[in-house]
């Protein structure tokens, strides 16, 4: 396992090996049986609401951790596991995971992770996670352009950045997007970390019991 920082306020930080070859393998196939619908964005509605729906901006398929079996939920908690080891991030704070896989061609256009969860219960998401499960064979990474900065999509790469800085305030420098995919296909692992706890005294027991096992 080897950590690449970007130094700076706005931490961008990638780690290789995250995952282990078996696991990734593992996650993959389950990933298959899971439900996939076109890809969609939140935006700003007439009556200055949120509103999700599709958009030319973003052209990729997602799934959510709702369709995800047994055995792909038991590695997702290892991965988290192993984010709160090695980045002290909490999972209680962890958003539902998602999935999200790109053809040939498909993209994000640039795009910001925050602004319309400031108001609800957990806060904004102040920190994004992406595994690289599924990497193409050009194209797809993963583009900062204030920061003059791509990260390659690389099997088993764990990206991590801060989207808030340190006083709470969005960080208009971490606009970012994902590269259109050249040749082959990308399938990433994508959650988001709040300000505070999200996850319920349920998801919390479960995990306490995950993690007394052998």
């Amino acid at each position: 396992m080897k950590r690449h920082r970007r130094a700076g306020i706005d931490e961008i930080e990638w780690i290789d090996d995250f995952v282990s070859e078996r696991a990734r393998t593992s996650i993959l196939s389950e990933l298959e049986y899971c439900f996939w619908w076109p890809s969609l964005v939140v935006s700003r509605d007439a009556d200055g609401g949120w509103r999700s729906g599709r958009s030319d901006w973003r052209a990729s398929e997602t799934t959510t951790e709702r369709w995800f079996t047994l055995q792909l939920m038991t590695e997702v908690r290892r991965i988290e596991r192993r984010v709160e080891r090695i980045l002290g991030e909490p999972p209680d704070c962890f958003e539902g995971w998602q999935a999200t896989r790109y053809g040939p061609g498909q993209y994000f256009d640039d795009h910001y992770d925050f602004g319309h969860c400031r108001d609800e219960p957990a806060g904004e998401r102040r920190a994004t996670l992406v595994l690289y499960l599924r990497c193409p064979a050009g194209g797809g990474g993963t583009h900062f352009p204030e920061r003059d900065l791509t990260v390659a999509a690389r099997p088993g790469r764990l990206l991590f950045f801060r989207n808030l800085l340190p006083d709470g305030s969005e960080d208009m420098a971490m606009l970012h997007a994902s590269l259109p995919v050249r040749r082959g296909r990308k399938l990433t692992l994508v959650n988001w970390i709040r300000e505070r706890p999200v996850r319920g005294a349920r998801a919390n027991s479960i995990r306490a019991t995950e993690e007394r096992r052998p």
